[in-house]
């Protein structure tokens, strides 16, 4: 079985294949998971509401570099499965844009690994987010970093 996958998906994710996925991602050993779930927001720009999000990636390059990061959260967190799944295309507000599944013997691997997934994602992956708004109006989404939190989970 594969413990480490990394997959586009053209448009938004369903939230039935996330369910499924938890439920693959099990062994006797398995003692937590954790699930990141992004999902477009309806932002205000320039006096318009962002309403989809229409995603592009320099592929080959994404998914070389994923199986990087996947490694390196593998060993760092011990992790028995990790699963992140990315949008491209059109994802409208509310749907799920990105999806991380960490799997591992304790909680506080599975959910250091899946918070660490997200920012390494966002810091490295070679994919780029064409907001919409209501009016048509375009803009390029600029990822914005994240002030690591020091979790204190036992």
């Amino acid at each position: 079985m594969q413990t480490l996958h990394f997959q586009f998906i053209t448009g938004p994710i369903a939230e039935s294949s996330i369910l499924e996925m938890l439920a693959n991602q099990l062994n006797n050993k398995t003692g937590a998971q954790s699930l990141f779930i992004g999902r477009v927001r309806a932002d205000e720009i320039e006096d318009s509401v962002i309403s989809a999000i229409d995603y592009s990636a320099y592929e080959d390059l994404a998914y070389r570099e994923a199986e990087k990061i996947m490694q390196e959260l593998q060993e760092k967190f011990e992790l028995h499965y990790l699963t992140i799944l990315h949008s491209i295309g059109r994802v409208e507000v509310n749907q799920i844009a990105v999806a991380i599944i960490t799997s591992s013997i304790r909680r506080s691997q599975a959910i250091a690994a899946c918070s660490e997934a997200i920012n390494m994602i966002k810091q490295r992956l070679p994919i780029w987010g064409m907001e919409i708004t209501q009016h048509g109006q375009v803009h390029w989404k600029v990822n914005t970093p994240t002030t690591s939190h020091n979790l204190s989970i036992s």
